[in-house]
């Protein structure tokens, strides 16, 4: 028996998007700007497994709208929404297939619900870009759910401490984001300091990152320091060139609070464009266990 659902807690946002601009956007801009933006997507997967005879055939239609109104001068607010439906073997025979879905995000607010859903389908939404911007001369601020990106490698990234992702999922180009406020000082054009509050919505885990980017021989490097969930963390990483070959690289060390556990994770790489644009990446990886 079919089952359909509509959840609209994310109308609060398009409230907060809406209503305190439209009454204040008429200081700089004559005419406000706004930009609408997004696509529709088709991906078949087919999974083999040693345990299961059978193949897997699942589907996959995946939507994006993004939004972006400039109100005044030196503003941003960014609206990004993802809108999947899904239908096939695994969610057949997965019964916490939606649970699971509304499970995988560490948001502050929840704004990740399912639509409709069936035996072999389900149609699921998510907020994953809110965002208040300011930016100007040196200073760039945000505030809401956003993209925090401090890796440096193209596969593994122990620096990305707030927006870590899984390198396969190639569906996903935009990456998820954190419920975050992130504060940007560009003293020049490859150097600044970062600072970064992350809110956890039991409030007893909130993370803070201090990140430093500066160039120097060439490089451009980073190092970091944060109190992240249970964790205190230090870090760093590179990127730079060995003659015609990119060389990059990152780390961190993490100590629980209680000081029981120190672990670490270091991962570099070397990569190279042909003439014939074929692109050649090579990545190592070591974790402590």
């Amino acid at each position: 028996m079919m089952k359909f659902k509509i959840d609209c807690r994310f109308a609060w946002m398009l409230i907060f998007i809406f209503g305190y601009f439209f009454s204040h956007a008429q200081e700089d801009y004559a005419e406000p700007k706004l930009e609408l933006s997004g696509y529709v997507k088709y991906l078949h997967t087919a999974t083999f497994t040693d345990f299961n005879p059978s193949t897997l055939h699942d589907n996959l239609i995946h939507n994006r709208i993004d939004i972006n109104w400039y109100p005044k001068s030196n503003w941003t607010l960014k609206y990004g929404m993802r809108n999947r439906i899904f239908w096939g073997d695994t969610k057949k025979d997965s019964p916490l297939f939606d649970e699971q879905l509304e499970e995988a995000g560490n948001d502050y607010i929840d704004v990740s619900f399912n639509l409709f859903q069936g035996q072999k389908y389900l149609g699921h939404t998510t907020v994953d870009r809110i965002y208040l911007e300011y930016d100007k001369d040196k200073w760039n601020i945000r505030l809401g759910r956003q993209r925090i990106n401090w890796g440096i490698n193209l596969i593994w990234n122990p620096n990305d401490l707030f927006n870590a992702y899984n390198f396969v999922d190639f569906d996903y180009e935009e990456r998820p984001g954190s419920d975050a406020l992130r504060i940007q000082y560009n003293y020049d054009y490859a150097s600044g300091f970062e600072f970064v509050v992350n809110p956890d919505r039991s409030g007893n885990l909130w993370s803070y990152a201090g990140l430093w980017r500066f160039n120097k021989w060439n490089y451009d490097f980073q190092m970091l320091i944060a109190k992240s969930d249970r964790d205190i963390a230090f870090g760093g990483g590179w990127a730079g060139n060995l003659g015609l070959w990119g060389f990059k690289g990152e780390f961190i060390i993490a100590d629980d609070l209680d000081g029981r556990h120190t672990s670490y994770s270091i991962t570099t790489g070397v990569d190279y464009l042909f003439e014939n644009n074929l692109y050649l990446n090579i990545g190592y990886l070591y974790n402590s266990i």
